[in-house]
């Protein structure tokens, strides 16, 4: 018969498993409707995240749970393949990810060589975590496995957290209407923070540990509600088909040829500054043009456009 410590930690385990399958589902129809690309990052963030988390404690009360009668020792192997084998690196993946998307956020254009030197050094690290693994089968002693467990409870957190907090100073820079990125921010570290400061409270209670790990969860559950409700906000622009004929909707409005060149531009998401370099015209110039089409239109924005012409077709 199975315990009623166990059922609770299952029941822990199978919400926090829904938050995660809720969170990628959102942002994974985020990223196909529209073309920012840091929802990818986010995406794939998410995916690392949801893993990580998977092969921390949930695969180790699973197979206690559907393997009555298993030692102890033989759960504990079975653990340490799903973890360090693939719930590490999973983790240390999802920091890059992250960082990726936040940049993303901002528009912060670190130089290429920096992100490839943070690979190396996770590829390196996951590297360490498969030799601990091996270690771990000879059943000898190494420092290496002392070294993840300091990564994962302290390292890891504390990269995230000082980045997020970093790229929070960096948000309040922004114009009015694009605090919500601020508020994302918060969120999110508001979320990880939490869950960090669960995880060192020394409590020896075998539903505590899962209690954490739904902590986690929601620390990737709400920033991705968050996402699907301010979308707007996020100027997160619906993709349009390329070959989509646009001569009925240029007919009604009058729109110039000029104008209908900046639509085109703005249907591939491009921004104010990257059209006024396209077409060889001054930044205020392109601004004006971009309001007098808002204007034909009765719109204030570049989402409602673009939303608009979907709606149009």
């Amino acid at each position: 018969m199975v315990e009623p410590t166990n059922l609770i930690i299952s029941l822990i385990n199978l919400i926090s498993l829904i938050l995660g399958g809720f969170s990628l589902g959102i942002i994974f129809w985020l990223s196909r409707r529209n073309n920012a690309s840091y929802l990818n990052y986010f995406f794939l963030f998410l995916v690392c995240a949801v893993t990580s988390g998977f092969c921390d404690w949930i695969i180790f009360n699973w197979v206690l749970l559907l393997v009555p009668g298993i030692s102890s020792t033989t759960a504990d192997l079975i653990y340490h393949i799903f973890w360090d084998l693939i719930g590490l690196p999973a983790a240390l993946f999802s920091v890059y990810f992250l960082i990726r998307t936040i940049n993303g956020m901002l528009k912060l254009h670190f130089k290429k060589v920096y992100y490839l030197v943070f690979i190396l050094l996770l590829f390196i690290i996951t590297v360490l975590s498969y030799l601990g693994f091996y270690f771990r089968l000879e059943k000898t002693e190494s420092f290496i496995g002392y070294f993840m467990i300091k990564m994962y409870t302290y390292i890891i957190p504390a990269i995230i957290l000082s980045f997020l907090l970093f790229a929070y100073y960096k948000s309040i820079r922004l114009k009015k209407n694009e605090l919500v990125i601020g508020k994302f921010i918060i969120i999110t570290f508001s979320g990880f923070f939490l869950w960090n400061f669960l995880s060192i409270i020394p409590v020896s209670i075998g539903v505590w540990r899962h209690v954490i790990i739904l902590s986690y969860y929601l620390a990737l559950f709400i920033p991705s509600i968050y996402l699907y409700v301010w979308r707007e906000d996020f100027k997160i622009i619906p993709v349009i088909n390329k070959n989509m004929d646009l001569e009925e909707v240029f007919t009604t409005y009058h729109f110039t040829s000029r104008e209908k060149e900046l639509i085109f531009l703005l249907l591939e998401g491009k921004s104010n500054q990257e059209i006024s370099e396209k077409l060889f015209i001054s930044l205020q110039t392109t601004k004006n043009y971009v309001s007098n089409i808002y204007k034909k239109v009765g719109l204030r924005s570049r989402v409602q456009f673009v939303n608009f012409i979907r709606q149009y077709h």
